[in-house]
Parts: C-alpha cells; sequence; structure tokens
C-alpha cells in the first residue's frame, strides 16, 4: 500500500474520532452530562466529583479549590428539614463552631481539615456568586457564648453520635462519627445552601 493511502486512512480516522468526541455530548470533557457532573440549578453543578461549579457571564466557573469529599456521593444523603437549614443561611453572621479537645490532638486537626473546605466554599460562594457581604466567623464549642445561631460541629471522637445534619430551630448540628462520615454531611449541607 502506498504512504500516501496511509496517510489517507490515518487521517480519516482522527477526522471521525474527532467528530465523535464534538457531537455526542456524553464523551465531550465539556459536557456536564458526564459521569462526575450533576445540574444541582440553572446556575449550579457539581463539576469533576470534587467541584461545585457557579454559571456566571454565560460560563462555567470552578474555584480552584476542591470540596474535600465526592460531592456526588453527598447529594444522596437524605437530611430532614433541608427548608428550614436553607432559611438559617438568611442570617448576616454565621458562625461555626467546632467542639475541640482542650489539648492539641489528631483529632481536633483532622477536624479542622474537614471543615476547612466547606468554610472557603461558604465564603466563596456568598461573596463571590451572590455577592452577599456576610460574616463567617468560626470559634470552638467552648468559648461559644450560645446567643447567636450556628453551625456546630461534632466530629470523630469529638462527640459525634452519628452521621447527620439536623436542625434545633436556632442552630444546624452537623455530626461525623468517622472522617468520611464528616466529609461527606458537610458536603451535603453546602449543597442545600448553593441549591
Amino acid at each position: 500500500m502506498d504512504t500516501w493511502k496511509v496517510f489517507l486512512v490515518f487521517f480519516g480516522i482522527i477526522l471521525v474520532l474527532f467528530a465523535v468526541f464534538l457531537f455526542f455530548p456524553g464523551i465531550n470533557k465539556n459536557s456536564p452530562e458526564k459521569p462526575g457532573y450533576l445540574y444541582l440549578n440553572n446556575k449550579t453543578m457539581i463539576c469533576n466529583y470534587y467541584y461545585l461549579c457557579f454559571l456566571r457571564n454565560g460560563s462555567w466557573h470552578r474555584p480552584s479549590y476542591n470540596a474535600g469529599v465526592n460531592l456526588i456521593l453527598a447529594n444522596n444523603l437524605e437530611v430532614k428539614n433541608e427548608t428550614q437549614i436553607k432559611q438559617f443561611f438568611k442570617h448576616r453572621k454565621i458562625n461555626i463552631i467546632m467542639n475541640t479537645t482542650e489539648k492539641a490532638s489528631p483529632e481536633n486537626s483532622e477536624l479542622i481539615l474537614k471543615v476547612s473546605p466547606f468554610s472557603h466554599y461558604l465564603g466563596y460562594y456568598y461573596k463571590t456568586i451572590k455577592k452577599q457581604n456576610k460574616t463567617i466567623e468560626a470559634n470552638l464549642l467552648s468559648r461559644y457564648n450560645w446567643t447567636e445561631p450556628a453551625i456546630i460541629i461534632f466530629g470523630p471522637n469529638l462527640g459525634a453520635k452519628e452521621d447527620s445534619i439536623s436542625f434545633d430551630g436556632k442552630n444546624i448540628i452537623v455530626q461525623g462519627q468517622t472522617p468520611l462520615g464528616l466529609s461527606l454531611v458537610l458536603g451535603k449541607l453546602l449543597l442545600i445552601i448553593v441549591s
């Protein structure tokens, strides 16, 4: 077979593959219909499993950091009182209170590590996406005065009795018995806020 015929066949195969990737959205890497992508509403979606993407000025924008958990899995968690939990975030100030031990411990470090992505996304969402000037303040449960509503977080070996998000009428109580459980419930709380 002549060299130019081999080249022509090779070039034809390349064109066909390019057309397949261009015209079939399930294969196209920029398509939100592929695995790891899930629309939450018209302006927000989970993208690449670990990120939230927001529609701004006609294109999807992804923050440079991830949420620290597979948000597709977190989205599957069942939570009661989602409407009341969503109402909680109408407050101008959001207190994030963590139950820690008095001394330095691996449990404290793990708790702070798991809460950090949630806190960053919360600040990013309200400041950059919603253009709201909310105060987000973190504190320790031992120093919290209980007068203001708060998100109170109990982590592994730090008071968590289950993996859950609940609302007691004033506070959101987040519990994670394991590092993964805590990440998932914080991811679910984030999804409730942005959806």
